[in-house]
Formats: C-alpha cells, structure tokens, sequence
C-alpha cells in the first residue's frame, strides 16, 4: 500500500483504532476533508518527483541509444582513402608537331581496396610559369567515371599524362611547377623537371 493509498482510507473514515468502533477524526467533516485534500495533493507531488528521480529523464536514454546507434553505422571510405600516388615523373616533352617542350607529368594511381572504383575520379594539371607567375594550361584526365566505362579496377594501377599546350622552343632554366587535383581537391604540387621527357613511366 503506497502512503497516497494509505491516506485516502484514513480520509474516507475506513481506518479504525482496534479499541474504538469509529474512528474520531479532530476535525469537523468539511474541514476534513479540505484539510486532507491538501495533503493529499502534497503527498502525490512529492510521489511524483520521486518517480521521476528514480526512472531518470527518458529522453536522456534515447538520445544515448541514438549516439551508440550512430557510431556503430561504419563509414564506407572515400574515393581519396582507396587511390594513392604510386609514383610521378616529370619533365618536359619535345615530341609534338610544333616542336615546344611542353611541360608534362606523368602519375602512376594506385587502387588500394579490393573494389572496383566505378564513381568519377577526376585528375587535374594546373601548370603554372613561377618565374612569370603565370599560369600557363590546364590538362585532366579520369581515372575512372560514373558516366562511361573507365573502371580503375581493385588492385591495381593506372596511369595518366598530363600535358601543357604552352611550351618553349628549347629548355633551359625554366621554373615550372604543376598542382595537381583529384576531384577539384589539391592532393600534390610537384616541380617540373628541366630535361626530357616522353611523358611515360617506364
């Protein structure tokens, strides 16, 4: 029997002393029960906030399932946690039919995940004249894309050229430099080396 139980009998007259037939109250009967009510109420307010402090607030128990919810649900990995540069070459390459030594790089992907990559993985050359500053061509390539059948396969590596379409009709100090993106984000800027270069890895 909680206390609110218990002190509804007593204010109804149904709790009785063993020696007495009827039990007495002090109190005229109205007064009685308006008394009572009070403490009644009372009583039920205080029983209330003793639940609450026994159960805790039940949204704190939601939001903490959702948290550990959330945290259990593994991020799948980027396009730039499965390619990494295996290597690069630079230089400039003389073989064209106007005969410039166009400033060229070459860079050798490598597909680190066992999955075939099928979404876009776009390579940009920015190449840029530091004596000058001035930027001279923009080249890209894809590694693989979304909209065609260039797959970069799991496993493997894949290489690109990029190429500049402004060049020099002989190298000798020049200072070129080329920054190079994967999906429009910097990943590497690289020098460009003075001597020359077919624009392939061997």
């Amino acid at each position: 029997m909680t206390i609110v139980q218990a002190f509804f009998i007593y204010a109804s007259g149904e709790m009785h002393n063993p020696k007495q037939t009827m039990f007495k109250a002090p109190f005229s009967f109205n007064g009685r029960i308006i008394i009572n009510s009070v403490v009644v109420v009372g009583l039920m307010l205080l029983n209330g906030c003793s639940d609450f402090q026994s159960n805790g607030n039940p949204n704190d128990n939601q939001q903490s399932d959702t948290l550990q919810q959330s945290q259990s649900i593994s991020t799948p990995p980027t396009i730039f946690q499965k390619i990494s540069i295996d290597q690069i070459q630079t230089g400039f390459d003389p073989y064209n039919p106007d005969n410039l030594w166009l400033p060229t790089v070459a860079i050798e992907f490598k597909n680190n995940s066992d999955e075939d990559i099928k979404e876009s993985a776009k390579v940009t050359a920015i190449f840029v004249d530091k004596i000058k500053g001035e930027q001279m061509a923009t080249d890209f390539e894809y590694l693989s894309s979304d909209f065609g059948s260039d797959i970069f396969l799991g496993g493997t590596k894949k290489q690109i050229t990029l190429k500049s379409t402004v060049g020099w009709y002989a190298v000798q100090s020049q200072n070129v430099i080329a920054k190079i993106y994967l999906n429009d984000s910097l990943i590497k800027t690289v020098k460009i080396n003075n001597q020359e270069f077919n624009g392939r890895i061997q």
